[in-house]
Formats: C-alpha cells, structure tokens, sequence
C-alpha cells in the first residue's frame, strides 16, 4: 500500500491532544486514512495473519515510518468493529497505535 504521508499530516486534526489523550475518532481515522491514500484501503493485511506476525510487521515498519502504523493500525480497529471476537489483535493494534503515536513528529504552531 501506498501512504503518502505529506496528506495524512494535512488533515485537519489537533495532533497534540490526540497525543495527550492517545485515541483519535472513528472519524479522523477515516479522514486521514482517506486523504493518505486517496481511497480506503483493505485492512486485511493485518486480518488475515497471525497476530505476532502482524506485530512483527509494524514493530519493523514504526522504525521508518511511525504514521503508517498510526493509519494502518486505525483503519484495521475499525474495520474489525462489530465482528465477534479478535480481541488479542485489537489490544496488539491499539498498543502499536500508541507506540507510534509518540514516535509521529509533531509541529506544534504557536499564534503570538
């Protein structure tokens, strides 16, 4: 998959406190999801494997890329909404999420 990750860090979404608070909304995931790819992406890269090897995936991509763990990871947490369990991968994507959210640079404006 292709991030472009220019976009994602354009949406309109106050990173600093989604940092302080360490979730963002179903809706801002969407949002940047979409702008980073340009369409949604299948979160079945991250389904349709163990979860270790997932873990191992992104652990390995969050050296290079932080934001691609925090979109990826996102858009898997919600496309698993409403299915019966996985609770092992959801705690394994909502720890990753956290983790590469204090890896994500963040530019902080400050309005004197």
């Amino acid at each position: 998959m292709n991030i472009n990750t220019n976009a994602a860090r354009m949406v309109d979404i106050d990173w600093e406190a989604a940092f302080k608070e360490e979730c963002l909304s179903d809706d801002e995931i969407k949002k940047i999801v979409m702008a980073a790819t340009n369409q949604m992406h299948t979160a079945n890269t991250f389904i349709n494997t163990s979860v270790d090897d997932a873990r191992s995936s992104l652990a390995c991509r969050m050296m290079t890329d932080p934001l691609y763990v925090v979109l990826s990871c996102g858009h898997t947490l919600v496309e698993l909404q409403g299915r019966i369990g996985q609770k092992s991968r959801r705690q394994m994507l909502a720890g990753m999420i956290r983790k590469a959210l204090k890896e994500v640079p963040m530019e902080v404006v400050n309005d004197q």
